[in-house]
């Protein structure tokens, strides 16, 4: 299967070296990354570049960029299949009241104009797969169709290989196809680099992401000699409850405009989350740890098991490694997730007092732990086994399978094994969960 898909890669690859794209780059996000969206496409302005990063989608999604003219939607209809449509203006020099290379804000231009109406399919844990249409109306001209493809293909936990063909099918020019790559060094860094074989571009990238923020930088290299200098691209986001803003500078002689703004809105139900009908007038509405839950995209059945394995619901317990709380939380990885936690001579005798050592304040701990779970989760993609062995073990010691260390294999068993019993049995999980929401208040 992998020899297959490798030989189609490269097929395509020696059949499309040919000349550039008429679509602006968009997004402050990705041009704030070098222009590296091809392996890491995580929004939906991301179809644009590679319509199989769709699938990273686990809620609807709204994507404005203001300094392009354009936006995005993502609609995930499963957790496997997700729709998207985009529409932007190809005049991408277009201004907004003040035409200047420092104002960050654009407009849609009158004709020049892209619909683009995307599709992307998870086909299992290493495959995916996404098709744009592009309907692309220039001035004085008819509506002209083309078509993009992409492929995601997670050849390891942290290495992620992609490649997009682009605008194929318009005859006014030729195909793009870029190859890309990103490696997650760790949960809060990672490395991209992305091939444009059709002006022999290479664009590499970093992202170090912390809790709400996120800092980028990207260069641009031309193999081809055609140029004699390299470009270079610095960007940050700030995440906001289910809203991100996001901003780049871009200093290129190639591009009139420096600076760009994109926001992202993301709402709605989690595409795996079933409604439970069971005890509606106990339940009426989410609770604190559904609402956790939820904002981490984690299934509260898998939360709630791993919560019940680590402390049995108890917001006080102590390890006798000095872990604490309802998720377990050691003092540096607390640390790391922002919590207040002094230093200790003997971390087996913490502070309890809350405000001193915020592992002790159950709200804040089970937030931390579902935030490190959902961090474990990603490094893994979504594999429940690997990601509960490295919340136990750390992520140091797991690979591509749960490490031979007998309890972590236990721990791990128990959680699933907890996890499916709460997905089988609604009363028993409601009575649980109904316990850690009494210890969260």
């Amino acid at each position: 299967m992998k020899k297959y898909w490798i030989s189609l890669l490269i097929s395509i690859l020696i059949t499309n070296l040919v000349s550039g794209s008429s679509r602006p780059q968009v997004g402050a996000k990705p041009i704030g990354l070098g222009s590296v969206f091809i392996s890491n496409s995580e929004d939906a302005l991301g179809a644009l570049w590679n319509p199989a990063g769709l699938v990273n989608l686990r809620k609807t999604t709204f994507d404005y960029d203001l300094s392009q003219g354009g936006f995005s939607v993502g609609l995930p209809l499963l957790p496997s299949l997700i729709l998207g449509a985009s529409f932007f203006d190809l005049n991408n020099t277009d201004r907004f009241i003040i035409d200047h290379a420092k104002n960050p804000i654009g407009t849609f231009g009158h004709g020049n104009n892209q619909s683009v109406f995307s599709v992307a399919g998870k086909f299992d844990s290493r495959l995916s797969l996404g098709a744009n249409l592009n309907l692309t109306k220039h001035i004085h001209e008819k509506l002209l169709p083309s078509y993009d493809l992409g492929i995601l293909i997670n050849a390891a936990p942290s290495i992620i290989l992609g490649a997009s063909l682009r605008e194929f099918g318009d005859q006014s020019r030729e195909p793009v196809f870029d190859l890309g790559m990103t490696w997650k060094a760790h949960n809060y860094f990672q490395l991209s680099n992305a091939l444009d074989t059709t002006t022999w571009k290479f664009r590499a990238g970093a992202e170090l992401s912390f809790h709400r923020f996120a800092l980028r930088y990207g260069s641009i290299f031309h193999l081809d000699g055609s140029r004699n200098w390299s470009a270079w691209s610095a960007g940050s986001s700030v995440r906001i409850n289910s809203s991100e803003i996001s901003y780049a500078y871009v200093k290129d002689q190639e591009r009139e405009n420096q600076h760009f703004i994109s926001v992202s809105f993301t709402f709605g139900f989690l595409t795996d989350t079933k409604i439970n009908d069971y005890n509606k007038n106990k339940i009426t509405r989410a609770s604190h740890a559904e609402t956790i839950a939820s904002q981490y995209d984690i299934e509260i059945e898998l939360l709630l098991a791993m919560i019940k394995v680590e402390s049995t619901f108890k917001p006080d317990a102590i390890s006798k490694s000095g872990a604490v709380g309802l998720g377990q939380l050691m003092p540096p990885t607390a640390r790391d997730l922002g919590l207040r936690v002094p230093d200790y001579e003997n971390i087996t005798k913490p502070n309890h007092n809350s405000k001193i050592d915020e592992r002790f304040n159950a709200k804040k701990n089970l937030n931390g732990a579902a935030q490190y779970l959902r961090m474990m989760l990603d490094r893994y993609d979504n594999n429940y086994a690997l990601g509960i062995s490295a919340y136990n073990a750390g992520p140091g010691r797991v690979e591509e399978n749960v490490p031979p260390i007998r309890e972590t294999e236990r721990h791990v068993g128990k959680v699933l094994n907890y996890y499916y019993q709460y997905k089988s049995n609604p009363n028993l999980k409601n009575q649980d969960l109904l316990k850690l929401n009494q210890a969260v208040k």
